[in-house]
């Protein structure tokens, strides 16, 4: 019904980037002449939904839906059903390449997938079978679907993996799947989609290639995750948008910028940096917009905060090296997380001895150092000698957490 989810929209229903989740189901049954939808919530617009695109398919009502679970509604459907019967959830989302091998399998089977949604049950295995089902413990997640001989579907109720205990152990199957109960599901989803059906981490990079700032930062973020990853670095894309703005022209300016990231999560970025934002000043001003789109920009002060607290302190100072490096709107993020902040205010410095004036100052400071994009770029440059448990850069945190995520990915893989 889409409780969780918040849409007011039975879940079959819900558009995941242009096209709603039934179907892109239906639209990998193209082959299979027995096809059977369970409705209940919503009926008529799901009935409506499901006879746009193909009008052979049986519809079996589950009028107790508010009360009884998914199992009574597979029961319904697999009355006078074939010998075996495929349940595919409504809210689910199965990779194309994974439903033409589904519906190639034989026999029983459970499908499982990595552990990933917001209320996962989880399965454990052992031998190429599932032994059991549970909400604390298990190395794969249920995914909703399997096949199984219609009788032993025959009566029941509560939720589906619960008519299948009885049987255990059966053989399972991995496939990759999402399936969506909360917005952060639904969020991810969308991400997968766009991506091509896949967890790999796609790298989106916002900057003005007229400034060597920008261009320095996509440069250093690619270098970077060359060299941590030789053999699995992931895709980079790079949109060119100006990165400054007046007092006057501050709305079109974030209009654009806002543009800017809904083409990147529509390219299918999964982490999106604003090059000349390393103090996360621009990426608060978009959050604060609030949309979806938003969900995979980075927020330079939240990485610096995680960063201090992982670090076991409480206390930093922030290096401004340019007028507009957003250092105020940081000071008072950081604060909000009960963190003590001082800005040393670097703007004025003359740019040959800007670098020298970072060291000195990080390396007598009793707290952490911060840098912003400027400091960053010019303390990288000249390769100055500093203590580097000092010093926190978010430009090296971020290129950090993309290389941890591209490595969870391949593990997830594996």
């Amino acid at each position: 019904m889409g409780k969780r989810l918040g849409i007011g929209t039975t879940k079959c229903l819900v558009d995941v980037d242009g096209t709603s989740i039934i179907l892109r189901t239906l639209r990998m049954l193209d082959d299979v002449n027995d096809v059977r939808v369970v409705v209940g919530y919503q009926a008529d617009k799901v009935i409506e939904a499901v006879r746009a695109y193909r009008n052979d398919v049986t519809f079996v009502f589950n009028h107790d839906f508010m009360h009884n679970g998914t199992g009574a509604s597979v029961c319904l459907a697999a009355k006078h059903a074939n010998d075996y019967v495929l349940t595919l959830d409504g809210d689910l989302l199965i990779h194309p390449s994974d439903m033409r091998i589904i519906l190639e399998q034989e026999g029983e089977f459970i499908g499982v997938t990595a552990p990933g949604t917001d209320n996962p049950v989880l399965t454990s295995v052992d031998d190429g079978c599932v032994t059991e089902f549970s909400r604390e413990h298990g190395e794969f997640e249920w995914t909703g679907v399997c096949q199984f001989r219609a009788d032993r579907l025959a009566r029941g109720d509560g939720h589906v993996y619960q008519l299948l205990e009885p049987y255990l152990p059966v053989p399972y199957l991995y496939i990759r799947t999402k399936e969506i109960d909360t917005m952060n599901d639904y969020e991810a989803a969308v991400k997968w989609v766009r991506n091509g059906f896949s967890d790999n981490v796609v790298v989106g990079v916002i900057g003005d290639a007229r400034t060597t700032e920008s261009i320095d930062v996509l440069r250093r973020i690619a270098e970077s995750l060359e060299k941590a990853l030789p053999n699995s670095a992931p895709r980079l894309l790079f949109d060119n948008v100006r990165m400054q703005h007046t007092d006057t022209g501050a709305s079109q300016f974030f209009g654009e910028l806002y543009s800017a990231v809904e083409r990147m999560g529509s390219a299918g970025a999964t982490s999106i940096l604003l090059a000349n934002d390393a103090l996360g000043t621009k990426a608060m001003e978009l959050d604060a917009i609030g949309t979806a789109s938003m969900s995979g920009l980075v927020n330079g002060a939240k990485l610096c905060a995680d960063e201090i607290r992982r670090r076991g302190s409480a206390t930093a100072q922030v290096i401004s090296a340019r007028a507009e490096s957003g250092v105020d709107e940081c000071v008072r993020y950081l604060a909000s997380q009960g963190i003590e902040t001082r800005v040393l205010d670097l703007s004025q410095t003359p740019t040959d001895q800007l670098a020298e004036e970072i060291v000195k100052s990080a390396s007598a400071a009793d707290d952490l150092t911060i840098l912003d994009s400027a400091s960053s770029m010019v303390l990288r440059r000249s390769q100055g000698t500093i203590d580097p448990k000092t010093i926190i850069d978010p430009i090296e945190l971020y290129i950090d957490s993309i290389v941890q995520a591209c490595r969870r990915s391949e593990s997830r893989v594996s």
